[in-house]
């Protein structure tokens, strides 16, 4: 076979930047007529180039005459944008872009951009200014809200200068939905800075099935007092569709004021104080409480009433012991919450900016935490981990819950796996021995739910009895089971 002759490369050309084009305008500029002063002349000049759609910059040279300017930077005629730069800037200042990056978009577009940093600021405030139009900043606000389907609150005090805000509730439609679906546990705090007229903003969140944090509402408050959180946890309340919906554990800092509200507005949930927190206070004061016992023990019911109204109040919202009987999923710091502060400040351009320019970066932010929540969903309802599959355990499982509760009991197996041993043939699931003895009493129900196959569990109560009497295992000395 005769060799073939070796074939051209496909090789894609590089675009060149095409040349500028010159167009010769001299013979617009040629009249037989004379000025009277260069500054007459120069006049004429630029009258002639309005009509001819351009514009001619000229400075002062080192020897008194007058030359063209061969550098367009800073001159707010060239720095002027085109019809589709300026959509371009509008479409990245409503996307809460940064002045910069706008810039830096522009340039890379267009090399020949001279636009400066306070036309892009000057662009930006002509944008806002025609949104707002001649609405105030509480119309506009509302608006925003409106148009958006949020749901919100405010109310407001009569002063002798007018009509002024006091508090304001809101939360995006999609949050709603989630909150009666995954009401178990709410964390709020409070952040500030980020709004010129120092309101602090009451955030609350709560996580789904996956593990996610969203926030379920905000609310700016003109204080932290009892009164203020007793409102704004009302307006939260109001969101609850049924009385089953209701949080299981509400866990806060240990602020006073808000500690002391959360029972009266939800008193059938129970309220946690963040470790973290806690922590800090003993660190702090540890030396001072043990020199104050020691001053007391001369005093035994002084102390121990002190200790009963004032220095122990918090041990059943802080302890194991205590904290264990609810179901916080975990959850014993007010991390969540302090993780969407740091989430939000980040999309804030302007921490002394007005409400609206408070509420664009929260609605941005939403808008990408829903997304995420939707991705977390969907990857359960899609993706199947390998661990779980050709395992009886979990058969009825994978694509109905999440991939975060599969995990929870992937781990609660291999712990019970370390604490009991089954024979060979044995028919009793592994986890079902220890599930049994530590379910709480209205959760027996839930066992066909969980279990493939109801035939075993006669045969095993048949064969073993009641399976409390079995015993107690370690994983030092694991128990075994015929």
């Amino acid at each position: 076979m005769e060799d073939q002759p070796p074939q051209p490369l496909n090789i894609v050309p590089v675009p060149v930047q095409p040349s500028p084009i010159s167009i010769d305008t001299g013979h617009h500029f040629a009249i037989a007529a004379k000025e009277n002063s260069k500054d007459d002349l120069i006049t004429w000049a630029k009258k002639v180039a309005q009509k001819l759609k351009f514009t001619i910059i000229v400075r002062r040279s080192d020897n008194g005459g007058i030359r063209l300017d061969t550098e367009l930077e800073g001159h707010l005629v060239a720095g002027r944008l085109k019809p589709e730069e300026t959509l371009l800037v509008n479409e990245m200042t409503k996307n809460l872009v940064p002045p910069r990056n706008i810039l830096s978009t522009l340039k890379e577009r267009d090399p020949e951009n001279t636009m400066s940093s306070k036309q892009c600021y000057n662009a930006r405030y002509r944008y806002k200014a025609k949104m707002r139009a001649s609405m105030s900043e509480m119309q506009h606000m509302f608006k925003h809200l409106s148009d958006n389907k949020y749901f919100f609150k405010y109310r407001s005090h009569v002063d002798e200068g007018g009509e002024y805000l006091q508090d304001i509730f809101f939360a995006h439609p999609r949050s709603l939905c989630m909150f009666n679906s995954f009401p178990t546990v709410l964390v709020m705090d409070s952040t500030y800075k980020t709004n010129k007229y120092n309101m602090p903003l009451f955030e609350i969140v709560v996580f789904t099935s996956t593990e996610r944090t969203y926030n379920v509402g905000f609310a700016w408050l003109t204080n932290e007092k009892e009164d203020n959180f007793i409102w704004a946890l009302q307006q939260l309340r109001s969101l609850v569709r049924n009385e089953g919906s209701l949080p299981k554990v509400i866990l806060t800092d240990r602020y006073t004021a808000l500690m002391n509200v959360v029972g009266q507005v939800f008193p059938t949930s129970a309220a946690m104080v963040c470790r973290v927190h806690v922590q800090k206070n003993v660190g702090s004061k540890i030396k001072e409480l043990l020199k104050f016992r020691e001053l007391c023990k001369k005093w035994p019911r002084l102390l121990r009433y002190i200790e009963e109204t004032v220095l122990d109040t918090d041990k059943e919202k802080v302890v194991c012991a205590w904290v264990d009987k609810h179901m916080h999923m975990g959850n014993y710091t007010t991390n969540r919450v302090e993780s969407a502060h740091g989430v939000l400040k980040k999309s804030l351009e302007d921490s002394s900016g007005d409400l609206v320019k408070g509420w664009e970066p929260i609605h941005h932010m939403l808008g990408l935490q829903f997304t995420e929540v939707q991705t977390q969903f969907g990857q359960s309802m899609s993706v199947e981990e390998h661990r779980y599959r050709d395992v009886r355990l979990y058969s009825l499982l994978p694509f109905k819950v999440s991939r975060a509760t599969l995990d929870y009991i992937y781990q609660e197996a291999k712990r019970v796996d370390n604490v009991v041993k089954l024979k060979e043939g044995c028919p009793i699931p592994k986890t079902n021995a220890q599930w049994k003895r530590h379910a709480a009493e209205h959760t027996k129900d839930w066992e066909t739910y969980f279990m493939d196959r109801q035939k075993e569990f006669e045969v095993m109560s048949i064969e073993i009895g009641d399976v409390s009497t079995v015993g107690v295992g370690s994983e030092d000395n694991p128990m075994t089971i015929d």
